[in-house]
């Protein structure tokens, strides 16, 4: 029990050292000097300044050649927060009363409604995780690898791996190539927490930090909106809605909690952290400050740290958000230009952007720059999943009403956008061009293009991961839809309902009904796809034996079809990234693209086959896993083969 109640006090404490304090540490300090950020918005921007500064001092301590260990973590964060601290203290005593932060208050029931929102959020996510806690997803594997190797080495990784290298009728294990679908964010943080804690990646914590990160996502994405329509009068009921839409309803479906027990971390983290760089960027060009730009460059450093895809995203959709700006503000585009260039080249700006730089040239340089992953990005698609979705698809991937209602706030947000750029023609007035409407539709439209035809701007990227990230943009333009149809605001009333009563009513009642029906109906379609805590536990089993049969230079032989968490072995052998080696989905065999080799298909669908038998010996594969439902009996059945290993799901062979 004692050791129950220890190891519980150090999750929990591990997580406010690194996913906590040294951002709100930092975020305290910025606010006693600036005065920027409601107690809300401190709160959530605190766990993703935290992220930057837990990743940025442990890439430093790598540099610097010092082993990432317990004490070395907690010295260097609590030295960082402590400084921060006593700077709040000693030097920025009296917080200032920046101009705008007092409009952004609730009212007692706008309080209550946002936390009953955000518990049943937690709620239906903490009622999909219950059941699915035990780590088993393919990518979460994936990534408690380079984690663990962080964990066992104590410094950062080299992605690396090895691969099959076919030569005429000859086969070979290559050495050590570089591989770009990692990036070094994804890792650090869930290093960090299992070297201060003591806990295994092979655990409950993995999910759970993703839980708690996904869950300020959602904050997130609530302050970039009360931000984004900060000069409407209803802007604390239009990102309650973006609550609603985003927590309780489709609690389950892609990119929220079907994505935490996925492992999918990089449209986790990235969730979170693409709104905060959003956030920075629309304050600091709406503002025209320096400091906020600053802090928004900082921001794209933690993205493109952390998830080269989101950054990508980020990246296209600022870029296209800019030349909308500019279209639309034709006759003034040098005026903007000429404000922009002021902040730009301002000495704050600048000095940033040499600290950045050199971080990258002598610190870390991100594995995606360093092994050209660029060149795999940039070009005509050459997967299959990269090539667009349908329009079903799209559909799916949002959800139908959060679609719907979205496409009819794009068109109030257009006719809104056209409107106001007009009457500026005439009368220009930098302080009244609408940003967030710019935000809005350079970010959808990037994700719309991408997801759809990702051909015209030839980006080799999934398009369904892509068209992931569009809930959350929808999400905003749906929920504007929603407060546009039954209130508008004018002078004389607080509230004017656009739809007058009883219709109104009647509109509502049935709108809300339907978010409802179709939002929990995905939720309860997906409760019942996940993977039985005793069938994980079959295979844990088998790659713990395995683990301890195997001697150096055995190759082995895995199968990804029928083994339940089969990527979770490679966290018990730790050999490599791509050991063992394993019989992937047929398709990848049968597209011609992702698996050029046939090797790990053969050997278990055909074992005795000459072919088989050849690249048995020649890759020096000595054991054998494979479901004993499926695959077994022709193992059984050879005499090339001894069996070693069964349990209910797996069977392990020796090959004489």
């Amino acid at each position: 029990m004692f050791l129950f109640l220890f190891s519980q006090f150090a999750f929990y404490f591990s997580l406010l050292v690194v996913l906590f304090w040294p951002g709100y540490f930092l975020t305290r300090t910025l606010n006693a000097k600036f005065g920027f950020f409601t107690k809300l918005e401190e709160t959530v921007l605190s766990v993703g300044f935290s992220i930057f500064v837990s990743n940025s001092l442990m890439l430093i301590l790598g540099a610097l050649q010092i082993s990432l260990t317990r004490w070395s973590l907690l010295l260097t964060i609590g030295f960082f927060s402590l400084l921060c601290f006593l700077l709040e203290k000693i030097f920025f005593r009296k917080k200032p009363n920046y101009p705008g932060t007092d409009s952004l208050i609730f009212s007692k029931k706008q309080i209550l409604l946002t936390c009953l929102i955000l518990g049943l959020a937690i709620f239906f996510r903490t009622l999909y995780l219950k059941d699915s806690i035990l780590p088993s997803a393919t990518d979460l594997g994936h990534h408690m690898y380079w984690t663990n190797l962080i964990v066992q080495k104590g410094e950062i990784p080299n992605y690396q791996q090895k691969n099959i290298l076919t030569s005429g009728a000859t086969y070979a294990i290559s050495e050590p190539q570089n591989i770009s679908d990692f990036i070094i964010g994804e890792h650090l943080i869930f290093a960090a927490v299992a070297l201060i804690s003591g806990l295994s990646v092979i655990s409950y914590f993995p999910a759970l930090v993703l839980f708690i990160l996904n869950i300020f996502s959602l904050l997130a994405i609530f302050i970039l909106t009360l931000r984004l329509f900060e000069k409407n009068k209803e802007k604390v009921t239009i990102a309650i809605f973006t609550l609603f839409l985003l927590g309780p309803l489709f609690a389950i479906t892609p990119p929220q909690a079907k994505f935490i027990s996925g492992g999918v971390i990089g449209n986790i983290v990235g969730n979170l952290l693409l709104p905060l760089a959003l956030y920075f960027f629309l304050r600091a060009v709406r503002e025209k400050n320096k400091v906020l730009l600053v802090l928004a460059l900082v921001s794209t450093m933690n993205l493109f740290y952390t998830h080269h895809l989101t950054a990508f995203l980020f990246t296209l959709s600022l870029l296209l958000s800019i030349l909308l700006v500019l279209i639309f503000n034709f006759k003034n585009a040098l005026a903007l230009l000429k404000t922009w260039s002021k902040m730009l080249f301002s000495l704050p700006v600048l000095g940033s952007l040499l600290l950045i730089l050199s971080f990258a040239f002598t610190v870390y340089t991100p594995t995606y720059i360093t092994n050209q992953a660029i060149k795999n990005v940039v070009g005509a698609p050459k997967k299959i999943e990269h090539t667009g979705l349908t329009l079903t698809q799209f559909k799916d991937a949002l959800g139908e009403p959060r679609l719907a209602l979205a496409i009819v706030g794009i068109l109030i947000l257009g006719y809104l956008l056209i409107k106001k750029t007009r009457s500026q023609k005439t009368n220009f007035t930098y302080e009244q061009l609408p940003f967030q409407l710019f935000i809005l539709a350079g970010w959808i439209g990037i994700i719309t293009i991408i997801s759809l035809f990702p051909q015209l701007i030839k980006i080799g990227i999934p398009s369904a991961r892509v068209a992931n990230y569009g809930t959350y943009p929808f999400s905003i333009a749906a929920s504007f839809c929603l407060v546009a149809l039954f209130f508008q605001t004018n002078k004389h009333e607080k509230h004017q309902l656009l739809i007058k009563a009883p219709l109104f009513f009647y509109t509502l009642s049935l709108t809300v009904a339907y978010l409802l029906t179709a939002g929990f109906f995905d939720n309860v379609a997906n409760l019942t796809q996940t993977t039985a805590p005793k069938v994980i536990n079959q295979t844990f089993n088998a790659s713990q034996f395995l683990a301890s049969k195997l001697a150096p230079g055995d190759q082995v032989e895995s199968d990804h079809i029928y083994i339940k968490a089969d990527a979770w072995t490679k966290v018990f052998l730790m050999q490599d990234y791509n050991f063992p080696l394993y019989r992937a989905n047929l398709e990848r065999y049968e597209n011609g693209i992702d698996r050029n080799e046939k090797c790990t298909l053969n050997m278990l669908s055909n074992p005795s086959a000459p072919d088989s038998q050849k690249c048995f010996t020649d890759l020096n594969v000595n054991f054998v896993m494979v479901s004993s439902k499926n695959d077994a009996v022709q193992f059984q059945k050879n005499s090339a083969f001894w069996q070693i290993y069964a349990n209910d799901e797996i069977n392990i062979y020796l090959r004489k």
